[in-house]
Parts: C-alpha cells; sequence; structure tokens
C-alpha cells in the first residue's frame, strides 16, 4: 500500500506540478513583479529593517505578535532542514550550478513575497484582533466571494482548494520532511531508534503548539536568532579555512549553471536543465517564495499598514536564501563533499551479472521465532558466472514470511530480487533466517525456490516494451583499516553505492534530447564485520549490460542533511556529527511549529475552531510516520515537490490575478512614508522587540 502511494504522489509531483512550465512560470511572476513594485527588493532591505527593528511598532494595532516575532515566525518555517539538507539536495543531484537558480528565485521572491503578504494583510480577518486570520483564503473569500452568485461558489471552492493543498504542504514539506531528516540524522550519527526521535519531536512540537500563535511567536523570536547565528558562525569557520580558494567555486558555480556538468567522483553530472530544476525545487522549499505560506504568519503582525508587514516579508527569502543557502552550498564545495572520491575501492572488480526473482516458499518445522510479516532471509552461495572463477561470498535473498489460509508458513520473495545471483546456480543453505537485529533462525525451506531472470516491466504490466531486465552486482568482503582519523567515516554504516552506466538517465538530461548521460547509482547496504566490509547490492534495470565506471568504488550515500554534516565533519571531524544534528533538531522543531500553524488556518476557515485539536493529534502523527515509515530519498523528495507544486498552483493564480490591489497598496504607502506621515516610535530595547513586550511612546 505503501509502494502504491509513493507512487502516485511521485507522478504528481514530479511530473504534473513540476512540469517545465512550472519553473518558467514561477520565474516569470517574479520578474513581473520586481518590476511593477519598482524593485521592491530594495526597499524591503532599507525601510524594512527599520520596521523590524520596533521603530513603527503600535501596542494599539490590530494583531497578536509585532512585526519582528511575524518575521521570525515565517522565518521558522523556511530557515530550517531547506536551507541544510535542500541545498544539499540540489548541488548532490544537479551540480554547483543548481546554487545559481537559488538566488535568482530568492531574489525574485523577495518581491513575490511583498505582494503576496501585503495582499492577505489587506484582507485578513480581524473580528478578534488580539487572533486574526489571514491567507489567500481569506483573499479569495473577501474579494472574490462576496460578489455573490456564481462568484461566490467559485470564491469559496477556490478558498477551500487553497487550504487542501496548504495542509498537503503542511504535512510533507513543513512536517514529514523535517522528522525524515532529523530521524535519519540522529540514527546514523547516535544509533538513536527513528521511532524514538519521532515520538519526541512529535512531544516537543505538541507542548509548543498547544499555546498557538501567542506562544510560536515567543518561541520563534528566541529560537531563530540562536539557531541562525549558531549554524552561520560554524558554516564561516569552515570557508574561511578555504578563503583563496573561494572566488575560483564562485567561477564555477556560474558555469555549471550555464553549461553542462560532467561528472566527477560522487556526482553524476547532468545537463543545464537539471542543475535549473533541481535549484529552482529546493530554493522554493527553502524560502517558500510563491506559495502562500508566509502570508499567514505575517497575518498576525501588529499593524494597520498592510504594505508595511509586506516590506518585511520581503526580507524573508533574502536571509533564507541568498544567505544561509550560499554558505550551506559554499561549505559542500568548499569540503569536495559534492563530487568527493569513493571511501573504498574494490580490491578485484565486482560482477555485474542479471538479477533473479524467486517464487514463493514453503516453510517446514517452523520454529517459536517465526512472526507473520517480518522481514527473512535465505543465505544463498552461487557459482560466478561472466568468466570469473571460484565461489560468490554469500549474499542475502530478502521476503516476507506470510501465512496461507490453511495455516502454512511461506516466504514471498520480492518480485525484484534484492541479490543477483548467475544462471549457474547452487543453492548451498536452506535455513532460513528472520532479521531482527540478530539473526534468528525461522525454519526450514521445503525446496529451493525457483528462480527466473527478474524484469522491472515500467509499471505496465501489460505493455511488454517497457520491460527491462534486473541487473546485480557481486563483491568479494573486503578488510579495511579503521584508525581514528576515519572513525567517524565508518561509523554507522549502512546505505552505499557504486556507479554504473546503464540505460540513458532521463533525469540527468532534463530538457534535452541530444545530451546522452548514462550514469547510475547502484545502491546496496553495507555493514562492517570484525574490519570487514561486507555489502548486500541491489539491482538496477537497463536493456543493456550495466558496466562499472573507471575507478569504481563504494561511496557511502548521504542524502539531504547528512551530506551537509559529512562536509563540515570533512573539515573539522566530528563538527557535523553535533552542529548539524543540534542544528538540525532546532531548524525541525522551529519549521514543525510554523507550519502546524498554517494547516491550523486552513482548517479554521474550512471547519471552524472545533476542528484544529483533532488536526494537530494527525499532525503528530504525521511526524512519527515519517521518522519511521519513510526510508527512501526518492519518496522524500516526491513528497515535498508535492506539497511545494500544490500550493502553487493554487497559490500563484490569485497573487497574479488580484496583486494589483497589494501593487497599488505599497504605492500608496511609498507616497505617505516620502511625506513623513508616519512617525516613529522611539528605539525600542532590542531584549522587548525579541520578547514582544509593548512599549508604550
Amino acid at each position: 500500500m505503501l509502494e502504491t502511494f509513493f507512487e502516485i504522489t511521485g507522478k504528481l509531483g514530479g511530473d504534473i506540478m513540476w512540469g517545465p512550465w512550472t519553473f518558467f512560470g514561477l520565474l516569470a511572476v517574479g520578474l513581473i513583479f520586481t518590476i511593477w513594485t519598482k524593485f521592491g527588493q530594495y526597499r524591503a532591505m532599507t525601510h524594512g529593517i527599520a520596521v523590524i527593528r520596533g521603530l513603527y511598532d503600535d501596542p494599539d494595532d490590530p494583531g497578536a505578535i509585532n512585526h519582528f516575532q511575524a518575521l521570525s515566525a515565517a522565518l521558522s518555517a523556511t530557515i530550517g532542514l531547506g536551507n541544510i539538507g535542500g541545498v544539499a539536495l540540489a548541488i548532490g543531484a544537479g551540480g554547483p550550478g543548481a546554487l545559481v537558480w537559488m538566488w535568482l528565485t530568492g531574489v525574485f521572491g523577495m518581491a513575490l513575497k511583498t505582494v503576496e503578504i501585503t495582499l492577505s494583510q489587506m484582507y485578513r480577518n480581524v473580528d478578534d484582533p488580539d487572533n486574526p486570520h489571514g491567507g489567500a483564503m481569506w483573499v479569495v473569500d473577501k474579494v472574490i466571494a462576496r460578489r455573490g452568485g456564481f462568484w461566490l461558489i467559485f470564491g469559496k471552492c477556490f478558498a477551500w482548494f487553497f487550504c487542501i493543498t496548504l495542509l498537503i504542504s503542511a504535512f510533507t514539506g513543513g512536517n514529514m520532511f523535517q522528522s525524515w531528516n532529523v530521524a535519519n540524522l540522529s540514527d546514523t550519527y547516535f544509533d538513536i531508534p527513528k521511532i524514538l526521535t519521532g515520538i519526541v519531536l512529535a512531544i516537543i512540537v505538541g507542548l509548543v503548539i498547544v499555546g498557538g500563535i501567542k506562544r510560536i511567536g515567543t518561541v520563534a523570536g528566541k529560537l531563530v536568532p540562536f539557531m541562525c547565528v549558531l549554524y552561520l558562525l560554524s558554516a564561516l569557520a569552515v570557508i574561511a579555512m578555504h578563503i583563496p580558494e573561494i572566488p575560483g567555486y564562485f567561477a564555477l558555480i556560474f558555469k555549471s549553471a550555464f553549461s553542462p556538468n560532467e561528472a566527477t567522483g560522487a556526482f553524476l553530472g547532468g545537463t543545464m536543465g537539471w542543475a535549473f530544476s533541481q535549484g529552482l525545487r529546493r530554493a522554493l522549499f527553502s524560502n517558500e517564495a510563491g506559495q502562500g505560506s508566509a502570508p499567514i504568519a505575517h497575518a498576525a503582525a501588529k499593524t494597520d499598514e498592510p504594505a508595511r508587514e509586506g516590506i518585511i516579508g520581503g526580507i524573508g527569502p533574502f536571509i533564507d536564501t541568498l544567505c544561509i543557502c550560499t554558505l550551506t552550498g559554499l561549505v559542500i564545495l568548499s569540503t569536495g563533499t559534492w563530487n568527493r572520491d569513493p571511501l573504498m575501492s574494490f580490491d578485484t572488480t565486482p560482477v555485474i551479472t542479471p538479477a533473479f526473482s524467486f517464487t514463493e516458499s514453503k516453510i517446514n518445522n517452523p520454529s517459536e521465532n517465526a512472526e507473520i510479516g517480518s522481514d527473512v532471509y535465505l543465505e544463498l552461495y552461487a557459482t560466478v558466472g561472466h568468466g570469473a572463477n571460484g565461489i560468490a561470498p554469500a549474499n542475502k535473498l530478502h521476503g516476507i514470511l506470510a501465512e496461507t489460509d490453511d495455516g502454512t508458513l511461506i516466504v514471498e520473495w520480492g518480485t525484484y530480487a534484492t541479490v543477483a545471483v548467475p544462471e549457474a546456480i547452487d543453492l548451498q543453505l536452506k535455513t532460513i533466517h528472520q532479521q531482527t537485529g540478530d539473526a534468528v533462525t525461522v525454519g526450514e525451506l521445503a525446496a529451493m525456490p525457483a528462480h527466473t531472470p527478474a524484469i522491472d516491466d515500467g509499471g505496465t504490466e501489460d505493455d511488454p516494451s517497457d520491460d527491462r531486465p534486473l541487473w546485480g552486482l557481486l563483491s568479494a568482503p573486503r578488510e579495511i583499516n579503521i584508525t581514528d582519523d576515519n572513525a567517524y567515516l565508518w561509523h554507522h554504516l549502512d546505505d552505499v553505492f557504486t556507479i554504473v552506466i546503464a540505460d540513458r538517465n532521463e533525469n540527468l538530461n532534463k530538457y534535452s534530447s541530444t545530451s546522452d548521460y548514462r550514469r547510475h547509482r547502484l545502491e546496496g547496504q553495507a555493514s562492517l564485520d570484525n574490519g570487514t566490509v561486507l555489502i548486500d547490492w541491489g539491482t538496477i534495470a537497463s536493456t543493456v549490460e550495466p558496466t562499472l565506471v573507471e575507478d569504481a568504488g563504494m561511496f557511502r550515500k548521504y542524502d539531504g542533511a547528512p551530506l551537509t554534516a559529512h562536509a563540515f565533519d570533512r573539515q573539522f571531524p566530528g563538527l557535523g556529527k553535533w552542529l548539524v544534528t543540534i542544528a538540525a533538531w532546532l531548524f525541525a522543531v522551529s519549521t514543525m511549529i510554523s507550519w502546524s500553524y498554517y494547516g491550523e488556518q486552513g482548517m479554521i476557515y474550512m471547519l471552524g475552531a472545533r476542528s484544529v485539536l483533532p488536526y494537530k493529534l494527525v499532525y503528530l502523527a504525521g511526524i512519527i510516520f515519517a521518522a519511521v515509515w519513510v526510508t527512501d530519498t526518492a519518496d522524500m523528495e516526491n513528497l515535498m515537490d508535492l506539497g511545494t507544486g500544490a500550493m502553487l498552483w493554487s497559490n500563484i493564480p490569485i497573487v497574479l490575478c488580484l496583486g494589483f490591489l497589494a501593487v497599488r497598496c505599497l504605492r500608496e504607502y511609498d507616497v505617505k512614508l516620502k511625506a513623513g506621515m508616519f512617525k516613529r516610535k522611539g528605539r525600542p530595547k532590542i531584549e522587548d522587540v525579541i520578547s514582544g513586550k509593548d512599549v508604550e511612546d
């Protein structure tokens, strides 16, 4: 069932909502509002700074939190694992050039956020001045639905549509992505069970969100500055060690953005279009410009000037993308993490062989350890083909323990083999084991399962033209020398990959019909046994027999936040382990509490205040779900893309159609500001601004 769910989300997020039109459309909208607001980015970085400093705060204005806390609440949703993990995903997949497209999205995003926040402020619901509600749903409700007749139905439906996409994004990028990254980091570095991480995160987030926007604003106002300073100082320390090389990395970034990216080390290469798509996706996930999420947080600000809040909202993408994402990118590039060499070379060239599927097997004399639904395995010994001699090492064929209607225990082997077996097969063991940390015997197979060449049907079982053979890798164990200097690299060894050349990689050839990038990751599971590395390789589908790249070896798999942590560790061993894990926990908690509030506002609009408690309980359950059951990076990326893409498709039409109202408001505010109509409220203490304390004139 989960496999089907992730397949559907992959189609929706990757193929439909994030087609080429999405990328160019988003940049076009940002450019339109940049010109229309007369480069409002400048206004945000000048007048906006004075506003968040508290110089225009008025405790008598309607709202729940001050300008600084509103910006902090919005930043707590954007400054998070997108800055640590999203940048790493963009560079790891798209190369250094992805940063240019992140910057461009950040610059245009400043104007786009200014407009969407101003629009939301103009039409927020202040029936309760101390607890205002805002967002695109209220804009549509008050501007379109109030016309009555057809427009009432249309407006209400579109407002509900936005709320539904808001909930999708809250549960995917705002919740699951955060929990997934933190659980992986904590497991990788500290062997903390993922379910425990999920439960602890859920408890912490739950304790904060029960207090509503005032508590969220207070926590965010203190947490965001602290976590930003902590992370930025550490990043600057790494970059300081490579100061002479930094100009060269900037040159590499721009060169890679406008030309094909050739493969090097762990980096697979790819077209300019691939770097473009990766940079844009991750930048949008990081700064949320155009999604319509930040206006919900800013709607709670104390102000009677909508444009004023819109102007400070434009500062968000600058801090998030142009500052923090850039520093993360430079850390990854300057430490050589994105195109690192293999962790271990191969003593002998591993054999690539056809993979096989196996028929289900009956179990005789099952032991009391046999648990229905558990993961079991059979050790296989196979004679190596393809001109090699000798016996291959033991490989684990995994399956699921099941029970038939008549009570017979069987093993259902996967359709896709997790182990490659040559045509000449010599199975020497019949004892089957259950994987529960330590292997325990489940029983003995009644007969050896029959095997046939494994086929990937491309998801269309009735169309043989999509069928591609599956290939696997056989490799012998290798002894390695672990020292104090490299011990952190081998700690908790698990997900690994090597690089093969196979069929055309459609991802790497994005938006190009002439390029021909054929590199792929072949992934596996590695373990250490008394200094010996053992690897269970997976499979790859290809119409041509894959070949290993020159100087092939085993790379440790770092995706998302673990890649950034590894970058810090390469410069200062142990820093990534502690810094990125601590930062990930802080960033994740701050992001999840803000996105919980966003989703809550959607529920209030649709179903009223009574729906908030059930929503919060489901939201907290989603934290635990992602920590435990989302195990594949591609699945997590698809969930992220689904959430951000869904909100774009609902929010951008609203901003495009009604943005002229916000632009008019911004121009009127400019006239008033130049005429000196706004009296500054004095210079409050920094601690009062951060805490949200009302200061009278």
